[in-house]
């Protein structure tokens, strides 16, 4: 996913990065393995 953005969606990538659901490559951001098992559990 490629994002070109600002203001609260890119303090909630920022965000969702520094606990570790999501990693940075360059301007792409992707969902870490611990962000797609935890979404596998499908939590009410």
């Amino acid at each position: 996913m490629e994002f070109r953005c600002g203001g609260i969606v890119h303090q909630a990538i920022r965000e969702l990065i520094a606990v570790g659901l999501m990693e940075r490559e360059g301007s792409a951001v992707r969902p870490t393995q611990a962000a797609v098992h935890f979404d596998a559990l499908k939590l009410p």
